[in-house]
């Protein structure tokens, strides 16, 4: 029997290895993507409550639950001028931010006037999910606690998997016509699931960048970990696996939070089609400016579809 049982993990640790090799072409190994799996078969048991109308929109609070049994909170807005099913633009948030904040519902008005549904929730740790020690705190205090930043970018990256199996419960959503929208913090851990799930068609990543060891290492630095510590969810481990789906990035040419470089590593671990956009602006990029960006380049890439 302990001949049996040995051969038997000798074949497995084969696998393993052969599976490294296979992937050695790859930015990112098996293990990593491991982090990310759920049952799928796991129930949602969405609820639903309309909490505002308008002329053209119909807005709802929305849960569901994560992998782990908890509540995700969620704000969809449809477009009620148009018919459905609607393309929708799953739209995240920064840090220190929320679903529903000031800039959070400008964007979603200007993605509602161009006839787009707009899904949002909040990461873990912020708004509704806030904790004792991330309610009311500033940013800074995931330098103080950089692993618990770190386990949020992992489970929000499942979150938002998950949200993509409520879309896709809806009748009123176009199920081919999801795209993502992160902003900040969001274009951070957003890659992971772009590139994680095909039903993600499009992803414009705004003030975004990678290289946590090297183009970003002074935030790291000041987190005090050794930057491999980021490793499972550095970006451009992960945004290569995106192609051939379209990617946009929108970078800051006065951004004092993602230097240049980060921006640029980024988009060269991209791989085709994709585009880089250069807003002058600081961190904090004109939201409203920035939709009408990311309108007109999902029109594009519409007409490039009907060639």
């Amino acid at each position: 029997m302990r001949n049996k049982k040995g051969a038997i993990s000798f074949i497995l640790f084969l696998l393993l290895l052969a599976s490294f090799a296979g992937a050695k072409n790859k930015k990112i190994t098996i293990p990593f993507k491991l982090l990310f799996q759920y049952d799928h078969s796991l129930p949602l048991r969405a609820k639903e409550e309309k909490i505002a109308k308008e002329d053209d929109f119909i807005r709802y609070h929305i849960t569901y639950l994560s992998n782990r049994g908890e509540e995700v909170p969620a704000i969809l807005t449809i477009p009620v001028r148009l018919k459905p099913p609607y393309e929708v633009v799953f739209f995240q948030h920064g840090m220190g931010d929320t679903k529903d904040c000031r800039y959070m519902l400008e964007g979603t008005d200007g993605f509602i006037k161009r006839g787009y549904a707009v899904f949002a929730i909040d990461a873990l740790s912020f708004g509704e999910r806030a904790t004792p020690i991330t309610r009311d705190a500033s940013p800074a205090v995931f330098f103080k606690y950089p692993y618990l930043l770190r386990n949020i970018f992992i489970q929000t990256t499942i979150d938002v998997l998950r949200g993509i199996d409520y879309l896709q419960t809806r009748d009123d959503i176009n199920a081919e016509g999801i795209y993502y929208v992160g902003n900040s913090m969001s274009s951070l851990y957003g890659v992971i699931p772009v590139a994680l799930d095909k039903r993600l068609k499009r992803a414009v990543f705004i003030v975004g960048g990678a290289d946590y060891q090297k183009e970003m290492r002074s935030m790291i630095y000041v987190m005090g970990i050794p930057a491999k510590e980021f490793e499972l969810v550095e970006p451009k481990n992960y945004i290569g696996m995106i192609s051939p789906r379209p990617v946009l990035l929108i970078n800051a040419l006065r951004d004092g939070l993602i230097p240049r470089e980060a921006a640029l590593a980024l988009f060269e671990a991209a791989e085709e089609p994709k585009e880089q956009v250069w807003m002058d602006s600081e961190h904090d990029i004109p939201i409203r400016k920035g939709v009408e960006i990311i309108v007109e380049w999902f029109k594009e890439r519409d007409k490039k579809k009907m060639r």
